[in-house]
Order: structure tokens, then C-alpha cells, then sequence
């Protein structure tokens, strides 16, 4: 295929050609051309050079017109495509050797550098237990954040996702001793990124650059160049957050601090932990996150003074979460806290509800909303009307308590079924037959919410403890 073809294919699918990709390219083609060609008849197959009108590669074979046959038509159409697709593949990737981007649709919020979005060096040796010992020298910044207008692929809710853009540069040195695996950590505001979907897919505390052993097998006292990485860190949150997060960024307040993490082959650790304004506030022998502990207090303590505590737990997290006290937000009642004493996911959240599932397709579920007055203005019309009638054999009502307040609850078995949706949301709560299931409700300055928690009846007796655990946990906070 001559290079004007693939000038004209990427004509087509836009962006001008990367002569080594193209020339990497062909010659895969061609390594797998021999047994076709072989086939050709040594009077048939005429074979000629072409002029090379990009300067990319001159060895290349381009066949007579007495070569074709419709064995060797099928087989062009078929190379030509394959051609056009990695063309199309490689012009999204080609750049991303030393720049982590994934394909996103067009965005509606962003940011851009400025003076005051976070930018912080970094100067440090840090030294393992076995002596190996590293200095590094870099510059590190989050200059931008980038709204996605899909849904959230993190949490698969009506929750937006927001790129976090980092940048670092800079040298690496080996000072002493063997192998080393460094990463440089950004820690951010937890009541507003509760945590990052970094390249790995994982759900962690910080945003981080994995750089494996920079320094390769260079000699000692040789600078290894750090090339200008950016990484592509992702975070779902509420589509009323994403300006605060975009704003945030843009504004550098963000970023509450960074660390700095050498890891040894058999998992020895030394970090060093810096506070936002860049002064090294902790030096220790884990990951960042153990050593700083939940609330990351050594972040924000005043210089001389014993940290405070912090005030409201975190929000909840996007991805499976494990057991502990979290923030949910609600618009109807407003924020509440929710202790749990088991893994949840976040599957879907509304203005109204937030619904949480465990299993692979969500057997077990629980689903925390407020009602629409119109269909249900008392507790007991909630009850009366959230199932089909006959769809559930329910027991009698029983007195409870939700949010601190006096609550009703019913409890049965799903004969048929029974489901509750917000706002038309593809993601209902749905209690299928033979499965228990609970609801609670109680009025609240008016609004009248409730839990709708179901589970199969093979797992209901444990589940029904821990569920009353976290009813009996939940907690408005403001009052």
C-alpha cells in the first residue's frame, strides 16, 4: 500500500501521519505477507519500487496490476481494512507512550493552568532498610480538571465523572544499593474527591504516579530523566459537585498534600508526606495513607499544634466500599452520615435516593429515599401503596425508629415482585420473588423517607442483623 493510500486515510480520519507508526506499521504487513506471496507465480507477480512521497520507508513492495486475482482482491480488502483500523487506533494512541488519556466525549466543564492551581518540587532522598537509596528532584502540579458529560463509567450512576490532569517532570538518581519501584502520591480533599480511579482501575486515596524503577539498571550518581508525565486520574461525584471540583482545582485548594514512595522487591517501604504548601510533615515505613490514617490530620495540623479532629466522616466513596461511617448526600432531607459494617457499592444516587448493592448482580440491595408527597404524604401510605397489592406477604406493621424519629416497618416475602424507580431511573430497586424483603419509613420535617432492603433467603438472617445495624446508624447531620 503506497504511502499516498495512507495519506489519504488519514486525510479521512484526520491528523497528519506518524512516520514511525506508519513505517512500524507496514512492516508488520509485510512480515505477513511471505505466504500469500508465495502463492504467486514467479512470471506473475511483478514487483517494482515506488517513489517515496512522505520520506517514510523506500523497501516497501507494491504489486503490478498482473498480480490481482479475486483470491488476492478479497485479501487487499480485507489488509485495507485491518490498514484502517489500526490507522484510526493509532491516532488515538500514538501519543500516549508517556501520556496516560483515555478516549473521552466532548466535555462541558474544564479548567485550565493558572498561576494558582497547585504546583509543588520536590527534593528528597529517601533510603529502604537495605540501603538502596534514591534522590529525587521534580516538579509536580495539578493543573486541570475536565468534566466528562457521559454518566459515570466509576460508579455507573446518574453521578458525573471528572478527569483530574496532573503533570510531573524531573530526575531520579540512584545513590545506594539495588531495585526500587517510586511513586509520587497527590492527596486531595476528601470531602470532595473521596478517592481516584488512577490507570491500574483501583479505587485509591490519592492519584498516583507509578513510575516501577526509574532508574533501570543506571549506574550510581547517574540523573534519570523523569519524561513530562500526565496521568489521567478519575472521580465520579454529583453533577451539582463538578464545578466546586473544577473550581478547586483551578484554584489549587484542592490538593492537600503529596508523598513520596520507594518500595523494595520484598516490600520494604520508605515514604516521606508533605503538606500543601510543600514542607515535609511525616516520614514512615508504609504507604502514605496507613501512615497518615483516615483523616489525614498531619495534613492540616497548624505548625507546633496537635491536630484536630475531623469534623464529618467522608463521603461515600465511588466503587466498592468497606465497612465504616460514611457521608451521604441527599437533597430532599440533606446530608446524612451511615455507618456499615460490610462492603456496599453505590449503584445509582438521585436527587431523592441513593441506592446501594452488593453481588454480582445486585442480590442483595438497599435502597435509602424520600417519597413524593403526592403518592405517599404518612409513613402508613408509603407502606400501603410502594408494593403491588398481593406482589408481597407482608406481616403486620411494627414499630422502629429512622433518622432518630418514630418509624414503621413492614417485612415479608416477595411472591411476584416488587420494585421502587426515581426520576425513570434504568437502576429500580427491585425485590424479585421468594426474596425477603424490609421497608422502613418515618416523616421528617414533612418529607417522608424510607429503606427499602431486600436479599435472598438464604443469606436474610445474617443480612437482617446487619441491616438493622446501619438503619439504626443513620444520622442527619444537621439535626
Amino acid at each position: 500500500m503506497s504511502d499516498q493510500s495512507l495519506r489519504r486515510m488519514f486525510d479521512t480520519v484526520g491528523g497528519e501521519p506518524d512516520a514511525e507508526f506508519v513505517a512500524r506499521l507496514r512492516g508488520q504487513l509485510l512480515s505477513r505477507a511471505p505466504d500469500r506471496l508465495a502463492d504467486a507465480p514467479s512470471s506473475g507477480a511483478h514487483l517494482r519500487s515506488a517513489p517515496d512521497e512522505l520520506g517514510l520507508r523506500r523497501d516497501r513492495l507494491v504489486p503490478s496490476a498482473s498480480w490481482v486475482s479475486p483470491r488476492r482482491v478479497a485479501l487487499i480488502a480485507c489488509v485495507l481494512g485491518l490498514i484502517t483500523a489500526a490507522v484510526v487506533f493509532g491516532l488515538v494512541t500514538r501519543h500516549t507512550d508517556e501520556v496516560i488519556v483515555p478516549v473521552i466525549q466532548p466535555t462541558t466543564t474544564t479548567t485550565t493552568a493558572t498561576s494558582a492551581s497547585f504546583e509543588r518540587p520536590i527534593s528528597t532522598t529517601l533510603t529502604l532498610p537495605d540501603g538502596t537509596s534514591f534522590h529525587f528532584d521534580a516538579r509536580l502540579g495539578l493543573p486541570i480538571a475536565i468534566e466528562s458529560v457521559e454518566n459515570s463509567t466509576v460508579t455507573q450512576t446518574s453521578r458525573n465523572d471528572v478527569l483530574l490532569l496532573p503533570r510531573l517532570s524531573g530526575t531520579v538518581r540512584k545513590v545506594a544499593g539495588g531495585s526500587a519501584d517510586v511513586q509520587v502520591q497527590i492527596f486531595l480533599r476528601t470531602d470532595i474527591v473521596p478517592c481516584v480511579v488512577n490507570n491500574d482501575g483501583a479505587c485509591a486515596p490519592a492519584i498516583i504516579f507509578d513510575l516501577g524503577d526509574p532508574t533501570g539498571g543506571s549506574p550510581f550518581g547517574a540523573d534519570i530523566e523523569i519524561p513530562d508525565l500526565k496521568l489521567v486520574g478519575r472521580t465520579s461525584v454529583l453533577r451539582a459537585d463538578v464545578p466546586r471540583v473544577v473550581s478547586t482545582v483551578a484554584d489549587g485548594s484542592l490538593v492537600t498534600g503529596y508523598g513520596v514512595v520507594m518500595e523494595a522487591p520484598t516490600g520494604a517501604i520508605a515514604s516521606e508526606i508533605y503538606d500543601a504548601e510543600g514542607r515535609s510533615v511525616l516520614t514512615c515505613t508504609d504507604q502514605p495513607s496507613i501512615c497518615m490514617g483516615p483523616d489525614r490530620s498531619v495534613l492540616h495540623a497548624p505548625q507546633g499544634r496537635a491536630p484536630a479532629a475531623s469534623a464529618l466522616p467522608p463521603l461515600f466513596p465511588p466503587g466498592d466500599a468497606p465497612a465504616g461511617t460514611y457521608t451521604i448526600e441527599e437533597a430532599a432531607i440533606g446530608n446524612f452520615s451511615m455507618t456499615t459494617s460490610s462492603t456496599w457499592r453505590q449503584w445509582d444516587a438521585t436527587s431523592r435516593s441513593v441506592l446501594f448493592g452488593r453481588g454480582e448482580r445486585r442480590e442483595t440491595e438497599m435502597l435509602i429515599g424520600a417519597a413524593l408527597l403526592t403518592s405517599a404524604p404518612t409513613p402508613e401510605a408509603l407502606l400501603a401503596g410502594i408494593c403491588p397489592a398481593g406482589s408481597v406477604d407482608f406481616g403486620s406493621t411494627s414499630t422502629t425508629t429512622l433518622f432518630g424519629r418514630p418509624a414503621l416497618a413492614i417485612e415479608g416475602t416477595v411472591t411476584t415482585q416488587c420494585s421502587v424507580s426515581f426520576e425513570n431511573r434504568p437502576m429500580s430497586a427491585l425485590a424479585k420473588p421468594g426474596e425477603q424483603l424490609l421497608i422502613v419509613a418515618t416523616s421528617i420535617n414533612g418529607v417522608i423517607e424510607f429503606v427499602f432492603a431486600h436479599a435472598a433467603p438464604a443469606v436474610w438472617t445474617s443480612f437482617r442483623g446487619e441491616l438493622d445495624s446501619t438503619i439504626a446508624s443513620l444520622t442527619l447531620q444537621n439535626g
